[in-house]
Parts: C-alpha cells; sequence; structure tokens
C-alpha cells in the first residue's frame, strides 16, 4: 500500500496538457526515488557561459571560485508517469540582486536554487513532460546505476560514448528536508520552479566521498573544458526520498542563446 506522506497533504492539484495529448496533474508527486548528489568547485567565469539568464549569476565559493552539481536520480514510483532515470548538469546560482557569497544553509538563503544546464533521461514521457512544462532540457540517454562496495555508481552514455561517470559513498543517513528552486528558461522567460525533497540523506562535505570522470562525448569534453576541480565541496546519498515538483513562476528575462554544456 502506498505510504501517504506529510508532506503530500493539502495540496491543490492543476492539470496541465502535453503537446502528446497527455495530461498531468502538478504539484507532480514523487513517491519512492534515490538520489546521488556532488558538487565540485570550478571557474566561476567558465560556469558564467553554461547560465544563459543575465539575471542570474553562479555562486561563488570564494571570489572567482564558483561551484558544479552533478546529480544521479533513480525514479522507481511517480504520479503519471512510468519509472525513469536522470541525470543533472546543474550551477548553483543566485538572482544579481541578491547578496553575493555561498552558503551551506540554503534554507537561510531562498534567492538560491540551481540553473539546470543538461538534464538527460531514459524515457520519452519524461523528456517531454519537463521539456513542456518546465523548459528543462532533457533528452534521452542511457543512464545505468551500479552498486560497488561502499560506492554507488551511476554512468551516462550517449550516442555510444560515455558522458560522465559519478560515484558517491554510501554515507550515513539521518532525517533530512530540503526546498530549493530550479532555474530555466522556456519561450524566452525565466522559469523558476520549488522543489521540496523529504527522506532520510546522507551529507558529507568537503571530504573524499564522490568522484567523477569525464568521457569522450562531445558533452563530456565541454565539461573538462570547465576546468572542474576533483575535490567535492558537498556529496549527498539518499536511498530512498519523496519529494513534490511544484509548476513554475515564469518570469520575463532576456536569454543568451543555446543549450547545455556540449550545445
Amino acid at each position: 500500500m502506498r505510504q501517504e506522506f506529510p508532506l503530500f497533504r493539502g495540496l491543490r492539484f492543476e492539470e496541465v496538457a502535453l503537446p502528446s495529448g497527455a495530461r498531468h496533474r502538478l504539484p507532480l508527486r514523487y513517491h519512492d526515488w534515490s538520489a546521488m548528489t556532488a558538487t565540485f568547485p570550478a571557474p566561476a567565469a567558465a560556469l558564467a557561459g553554461l547560465v544563459r539568464d543575465p539575471g542570474l549569476a553562479p555562486l561563488e565559493l570564494l571570489p572567482g571560485r564558483g561551484l558544479i552539481t552533478f546529480a544521479a536520480m533513480d525514479y522507481r514510483e511517480m504520479d503519471g508517469l512510468p519509472p525513469y532515470a536522470e541525470f543533472a548538469v546543474l550551477v548553483p546560482v543566485r538572482e544579481r540582486a541578491a547578496a553575493r557569497g555561498f552558503s551551506l544553509l540554503p534554507s537561510l538563503f531562498p534567492e538560491i536554487g540551481v540553473w539546470v544546464d543538461w538534464l538527460p533521461v531514459t524515457t520519452p514521457a519524461a523528456e517531454e513532460f519537463g521539456r513542456a512544462v518546465w523548459g528543462y532540457p532533457k533528452e534521452q540517454a542511457a543512464i545505468t546505476f551500479e552498486d560497488r562496495g561502499d560506492w554507488r555508481v551511476c554512468r551516462v552514455v550517449q550516442d555510444g560514448r560515455l558522458v560522465v561517470a559519478l560515484r558517491v559513498r554510501r554515507l550515513p543517513l539521518a532525517p533530512r528536508a530540503q526546498d530549493y528552486h530550479t532555474y530555466t528558461q522556456l519561450d524566452g522567460r525565466r522559469v523558476k520552479a520549488l522543489v521540496q525533497t523529504r527522506g532520510d540523506t546522507g551529507v558529507s562535505r568537503f571530504a573524499r566521498d564522490a568522484a567523477f570522470r569525464l568521457g569522450p562525448h562531445p558533452r563530456g569534453r565541454a565539461l573538462a573544458a570547465l576546468r572542474i576541480k576533483p575535490a567535492p565541496v558537498e556529496s549527498v546519498f539518499a536511498p530512498h526520498i519523496h519529494s513534490l515538483l511544484f509548476p513554475g513562476n515564469r518570469e520575463a528575462a532576456g536569454f543568451r542563446g543555446g543549450e547545455g554544456a556540449g550545445a
């Protein structure tokens, strides 16, 4: 029997129709999924080239030093979609009107979110839904997970070539609630969407609990050009979490062309 989480109580839904004719209710309830993420330092000037919204700037850990996050998700049960896997290339950002600087306590800085640079998925339904409603830069790729001792490994392959491999250590778990915003663009307007996640999560900071390897695919080479440092700022392991993805607020913005690190 499906568990009814407190996060899902009292919701008011709206229905959206996709170009294919599929209909979905928002906010989207994700009942069971896993996540492994790692955030690494990279030159802020290089990351600024990925953030095509002129009203956003890469968050800086130190002056000139920004951050990039790799995230691998295995969505096992959600409303209206079959299971799928997803990988995300994210740039933590701030709105330019906000104070500069970085905080490991995002609840104190609600203006901080992530710019979604690339978001490959494993099913056509997930690709259409994300693109049509939020403008997420989704496209299909082969995304696989493997357990290797204390580590969980994700590989992303597209056109038969490795893009990126990410590994994260299985960390001690504790209850965690996290809310954040994603930023994308759709039809020339900024889309700012709230994500709320709950569940047992392991977190480590400034420890060697994650690593990545970039492959020969053009997207992998584009990521290599960012000169990402190998020492993680934060690593996250969450084997069972649940979440809500809300419809986005659309705001005017003048966007630069292109899509994704390899586009």
